[in-house]
């Protein structure tokens, strides 16, 4: 690391652009959260309650 003050200004930052990648990457993870809530929220998952009716019944399973 340079001693002389003078030099200090020639020391590379991320800057505007890093920050600017750092909140797209964080948008991009909110959005992707968000649609991924979405989706497992519309699987149905049976009932253990449903499953043994299922069994009694000798119904197939629907895959």
């Amino acid at each position: 690391m340079p001693t002389d003050p003078n030099s200090l200004n020639s020391l590379v930052s991320p800057g505007l652009l890093g920050f600017l990648m750092v909140a797209a990457l964080g948008l991009a993870l909110y959005l992707l959260v968000k649609s991924m809530r979405r989706q497992i929220s519309k699987i149905e998952v049976p009932s253990e309650a449903e499953l043994r009716q299922r069994d009694r019944d000798g119904a197939t399973p629907i895959s």
